[in-house]
């Protein structure tokens, strides 16, 4: 061990030479200047009082354990230290299958030395840090969301297609705040009459898996406080058509799933419940088969698909 090292890297027992530790020592060390920088050290178990053990006897400025949660080596968790100001970093890396060991590698070894001015900001890195591989462009804390969506009424009408925008205020990597609208339409087929359900809402999300530069998936839980209006339009006894509407309060709750297409471009998808607190009863005074009545119930299932844009 030299006085220039700098990092150790911290690997499961029989991963020191496995095909991508080389290729992701070579790359960090490219980063932070100088192939005695880093040391790649296999471990028993990758804990945080085996990196600070590590980082003690080596004398080393940080250590990074590396950690793959799956068997075909497509999704890696690094957890970095840094001693001089004791911050922990954490950061996650996703692959293709298509990826090769040493691309895999390479992408690791700049994540990690793209992590170290985060945990020190004196450990001086070579000029190569400033490659895009280093350190990609951060995700907006914004987003606008567009939507098609369909709703299905659970017991009764309050179904169809429909449309949805919102915006999206992340406050925290974990959590965002949301404002959404959205319409969609359908028919009561019992009494012949057509339905337009509209909502606004405000809300919440907590990210167990929040999207990031260097992690194209996330995962969102997602709660709104509604205003919702449902309108129905029918053929009256003079057989002119009339449009009546009613308001309710509501909620929904809902799981979503986004992933980056294009720099801050996302695809999404949404599934949940939406609740009315109370349901509406629809009569229309006509001779049947057109006339009768119906009720739109409370509860109704709704999807989501659509895009996202980040800034």
């Amino acid at each position: 061990m030299t006085p220039a090292a700098v990092l150790a890297i911290l690997v499961a027992t029989g991963e020191a030479h496995a095909a991508p530790t080389a290729a992701m020592s070579t790359a960090a060390a490219e980063v932070i200047g100088g192939d005695d920088a880093v040391r790649v050290v296999e471990v028993g178990a990758l804990t945080d009082p085996e990196s600070l053990r590590v980082e003690r006897e080596l004398g080393v400025r940080a250590v990074v354990a590396l950690a793959w949660s799956d068997a075909d080596h497509l999704h890696a968790r690094l957890r970095l230290h840094a001693a001089r100001t004791d911050r922990w970093i954490d950061r996650e890396v996703d692959f293709a299958a298509a990826d090769t060991p040493a691309e895999r590698g390479r992408a690791l070894g700049f994540a990690m030395a793209s992590m170290l001015p985060a945990g020190d900001p004196a450990i001086p890195l070579a000029a190569r840090e400033a490659t895009p591989a280093v350190a990609p462009p951060a995700l907006g804390a914004n987003a606008l969301e567009a939507s098609f969506l369909v709703g299905a009424g659970l017991g009764g009408p309050a179904g169809g297609p429909g449309a949805g925008v919102a915006y999206e205020r992340f406050v925290a990597s974990h959590l965002s705040l949301l404002a959404s609208a959205a319409g969609r339409v359908g028919r009561i087929e019992p009494i012949g009459a057509r339905e337009l359900t509209t909502s606004i809402g405000l809300g919440a999300a907590l990210w167990p898996r929040a999207p990031a530069a260097d992690q194209r998936l996330g995962l969102a839980i997602r709660g709104e406080a509604l205003l919702l209006y449902e309108a129905v339009e029918h053929t009256n006894a003079a057989g002119t058509s009339a449009w009546k509407g009613h308001a309710l309060p509501g909620a929904t709750l809902a799981v979503a799933g986004t992933l980056r297409v294009a720099g801050p471009l996302e695809a999404f998808v949404a599934g949940g419940v939406e609740v009315a607190f109370g349901t509406v009863d629809v009569s229309v005074l006509a001779a049947q088969p057109a006339g009768g009545a119906a009720t739109i119930p409370a509860a109704r299932a709704v999807a989501q698909a659509g895009l996202r844009l980040r800034f």
